[in-house]
């Protein structure tokens, strides 16, 4: 898997991202997501589900929790504990390492002209 490192601006830690996100992590993601919502069919007009979109706030910790660790390699080397180490940074460095990510998994569904 191709990898780049980036250094936060305030702490000057090494962070080794990967470049791209497999099909099997993005469906990991979704299912964070998409896991508790109810599909149901209209019994007016079975053509057209209706469906209980309510989406609880934890859900879309959980999923950011989780493309940091799918994103991330490693933290100063070492592969441990990444989301504890994300916690204990300071906030500009966590925002740093977050809009990269969220750059490398954003990447993925934009559509290619």
């Amino acid at each position: 898997m191709e990898t780049e490192v980036i250094e936060t601006p305030v702490g000057k830690q090494k962070i080794t991202l990967k470049k791209w996100l497999t099909g099997k992590d993005r469906r990991d993601l979704n299912l964070i997501l998409l896991g508790d919502i109810e599909f149901s069919i209209n019994p007016t007009n079975p053509d057209n589900p209706t469906q209980n979109q309510k989406i609880k706030g934890s859900k879309i910790v959980e999923m950011t929790d989780k493309t940091m660790e799918l994103v991330i390699a490693e933290i100063e080397g070492k592969p441990e504990d990444i989301l504890k180490k994300l916690g204990e940074m300071d906030i500009r460095d966590y925002d740093f390492v977050s809009d990269k990510v969220n750059q490398i998994s954003n990447q993925q569904t934009q559509k290619k002209t």
